[in-house]
């Protein structure tokens, strides 16, 4: 979502107030070629979480997290954010990894970290049938879930990679 205005309102809430539901999605990258330098990214990811995610806590996973936060004030680029999004979902799918959600979450944001750049990983439930998910989001726009899957979801915590 290139040029997507999503605002510097200061936010009143705790550190650990969910966000509003997302409007938005950064969209797939269905037609970006793999290239060398992703494959690279998709190695460093993977050993990545092989240290920090395997038989840790989700609160090890948060303060892991809240560990790899740019400085205090820097404002992150939405627009580098979403490219970078769009970047790791091309290539996650090579990474011999699992596609649950908190896996996927935690690797794009620490793909973020190692860039200077962050997001908001949202944790939501839903009720009929019960469900939980997580989802990285900036703003209103979700990185790597579809916003429309997302409505169904009630965020119930967030933490700041910002």
């Amino acid at each position: 979502m290139a040029g997507l205005d999503i605002g510097d309102a200061p936010d009143e809430r705790g550190p650990y107030s969910p966000p509003a539901k997302p409007w938005a999605d950064v969209g797939e990258n269905l037609e970006a070629a793999i290239s060398w330098r992703d494959l690279a990214q998709a190695a460093i990811a993977t050993v990545d979480l092989w240290l920090n995610y395997r038989g840790r806590s989700l609160a090890q996973l948060i303060a892991r997290i809240e560990q790899g936060r740019p400085r205090q004030g820097r404002t992150i680029d939405p627009n580098a954010a979403h490219a970078l999004a769009r970047r790791f979902q091309a290539w996650i799918a090579l990474a011999p990894v699992s596609d649950k959600c908190l896996v996927r979450s935690f690797m794009l944001l620490r793909y973020l970290q190692r860039n200077r750049l962050g997001g908001t990983w949202v944790f939501g439930v839903r009720t009929w049938p019960f469900r939980a998910h997580c989802w990285v989001q900036l703003g209103p726009v979700a990185l790597d879930d579809a916003h429309e899957r997302l409505i169904a979801y009630t965020p119930i915590l967030a933490v700041s990679a910002q």
